[in-house]
């Protein structure tokens, strides 16, 4: 039997998180400091499923400035980054995301294709974090484009808002095209489509 793993300390990684942002600002002191249980969470569930590595690389859709993928880089994942909202109106992203040599994909969820820049079949885990509200159009063919980018065996977790529950959906790319939720007496799946 493999050793088992364990993460870097969460703390240490939430304090190098922190120290990006200047004291008495909004993000650093309202929505990181609400934020930390659900966030732990989320790396809890990630670290269970898809251990760190380089080579498992996770997807942060609905990015933002980038404190995910670098929190999720100071805990051992090799991330890259998916947003709506271009640099030139978040100035502060391109260099957090470059100081953890992240790639950046801009694309907008309600648009047709929205993940037409990004590659197929690369990614173990995909993080859709407070974004699948602002899916107006079509919110199951998104999850089904962002399937498509998942490696076989990859997850992909969504939470319907920064303030209700995160959930896990598997895409089990190898037995076909469908969706399967994880259950756990802590999570309680949301629907998802099945079929080819």
């Amino acid at each position: 039997m493999g050793k088992v793993l364990s993460p870097p300390p969460f703390e240490d990684a939430w304090r190098d998180l922190c120290t990006q942002y200047p004291e008495g600002s909004w993000f650093r002191d309202s929505h990181l400091a609400e934020g930390k249980g659900r966030f732990q969470r989320i790396v809890r569930d990630l670290f269970e499923l898809i251990p760190p590595g380089t080579e498992r690389p996770v997807l942060d859709v609905g990015c933002y400035n980038g404190f995910f993928c670098f929190l999720l880089h100071k805990l051992g994942y090799r991330t890259s980054g998916f947003d709506g909202i271009p640099d030139e109106v978040l100035p502060d992203r391109p260099l957090l995301l470059g100081k953890i040599g992240a790639e950046f994909f801009q694309g907008n969820l309600n648009e047709c294709d929205p993940f037409r820049r990004c590659p197929l079949g690369r990614f173990s885990a995909i993080v859709l974090g407070g974004v699948f509200e602002s899916v107006f159009n079509h919110p199951f063919e998104r999850l089904s484009g962002a399937r498509e980018l998942l490696a076989p065996g990859g997850i992909l977790g969504a939470a319907r808002s920064t303030r209700t529950r995160w959930r896990i959906l598997y895409g089990c790319c190898a037995a076909g095209r469908r969706w399967k939720a994880m259950l756990s007496s802590r999570r309680r799946p949301i629907s998802a489509p099945t079929g080819k």
